[in-house]
């Protein structure tokens, strides 16, 4: 995906396992997920990857979900120490697309890990405040930096425009404000524990 768009600091903090990196290559960030299947499930493959496009889509208009999700995997197969933090839940982890439902499936993500490591994404409350921060950032832009960004738009020569602009938002909110505060921050040990009391008490 095009560097300008993503904020590679926070992407960074996702992608820092064996199977979850990121890294740049041009102008452009690379990211890789490693998951090995069954041996029978290779004739498949091929077809499964294909629901994944949009998340590239997801990725550049911020939607950073499958990024965690690929950290829970590193989690899950012991990438990191027990002591190591999880980095900020994007919002609506809870509610998975899907495109995201079949990269956890394609990446074979322990369900009840996702549930438990929902319970500190952003609540639906926090997010129309996000989105009221962001009306009230726009309109207090320059009239003709809007008149600039409504032309690319229709000449269709910036196809990033609203996204390029979503980035420059996210620039002055900071990150405590996109994801759900109060909550106590939790160890990979923390997480599996809590996983693992889940599914036992199914």
């Amino acid at each position: 995906v095009p560097h300008r768009l993503i904020n590679f600091d926070l992407a960074k903090k996702y992608c820092c396992g064996e199977n979850a990196t990121v890294y740049k290559k041009g102008e452009s960030l690379i990211f890789e997920f490693c998951s090995e299947p069954e041996y029978s499930e290779w004739e498949e493959s091929e077809s499964r990857l294909s629901s994944l496009i949009p998340l590239r889509f997801d990725i550049i208009r911020g939607d950073y979900r499958c990024l965690y999700l690929g950290w829970l995997y590193c989690a899950q197969t012991g990438d990191f120490g027990e002591d190591e933090f999880d980095p900020p839940v994007p919002p609506n982890l809870g509610d998975l697309t899907a495109p995201l439902k079949s990269f956890v499936d394609f990446m074979r993500i322990d369900i009840d890990l996702i549930v438990v490591a929902a319970e500190n994404s952003a609540s639906k409350d926090m997010q129309a405040e996000h989105q009221e921060k962001l009306k009230s950032w726009i309109s207090n832009l320059p009239e003709k930096e809007k008149d600039e960004i409504l032309f690319r738009m229709v000449k269709a020569n910036g196809p990033y425009a609203g996204t390029e602009l979503m980035q420059r938002f996210q620039q002055t909110v900071p990150i405590k404000d996109n994801y759900k505060s109060g909550k106590k921050l939790r160890t990979v040990e923390d997480l599996m524990t809590k996983a693992e009391a889940y599914a036992a008490g199914k």
